[in-house]
């Protein structure tokens, strides 16, 4: 039997940007949920969306960078292993248009194929 796994789909609204603070959760480059450990910058750009950049706790002595923009899908290792680059976009378009801000892709690993 093929186990199910959930990816998470999270796009920061500005709340979640402008307030995001050490201590907080953030969505890692993995796709894992960890502490915020530094907050390293934060800013405009040039299409004046907002966003922040910062590190979560990889260990007791790692940290992984990220960075959230408003409106934008948070690409993790975990999506961009599920989904294409044009589906990453689709999915970003429809959930943006829906308003969602976060949801769930239940999948089939592509590993569990590989176990036969």
């Amino acid at each position: 039997m093929k186990t199910k796994t959930m990816t998470s789909l999270f796009i920061p609204n500005l709340e979640d940007v402008a307030n995001l603070k050490v201590g907080d959760l953030a969505l890692d480059c993995f796709g894992k949920w960890s502490s915020v450990t530094e907050i390293s910058f934060r800013g405009t750009d040039i299409l004046g969306k907002t966003y922040v950049g910062f590190f979560t706790a990889a260990g007791p002595t790692s940290s992984i960078s990220g960075t959230y923009r408003v409106g934008e899908l948070v690409r993790t290792v975990a999506v961009t292993t599920v989904l294409t680059s044009n589906e990453t976009a689709d999915v970003e378009r429809y959930m943006n248009a829906h308003k969602q801000r976060a949801t769930l892709i239940h999948h089939i690993p592509e590993s569990a194929y590989l176990k036969g």
